[in-house]
């Protein structure tokens, strides 16, 4: 959990990342924020891991659905507060 906060702050310190839109684009570190998103906040069946959910939030990141369907999450969100920029998962 610890290398996966470091990432996102990395991530949330830089200003030169290619942006599409509000979300990040593809760069070599959201891609691997990305990668270790799906890790740590996706269960092994496919769900959310609210555990790891909870933690990240506590560090001042906001997990949310970014697309659903009636089965659950399809991709998800980080945000960190006070920033317009948003990480997507999944």
């Amino acid at each position: 959990m610890e290398e996966f906060i470091e990432a996102l702050e990395k991530l949330y310190e830089r200003k030169d990342i290619p942006m599409n839109g509000r979300y990040f684009g593809e760069d070599e570190m959201t891609i691997k924020a990305e990668c270790m998103a799906c890790k740590i906040l996706i269960t092994d069946n496919g769900g959310c891991d609210w555990d790891n959910i909870c933690k990240v939030s506590d560090f001042g990141y906001s997990v949310f659905c970014g697309e659903g369907d009636s089965f659950g999450w399809l991709t998800g969100c980080i945000q960190k507060h006070g920033d317009k920029r948003i990480l997507v998962y999944g």
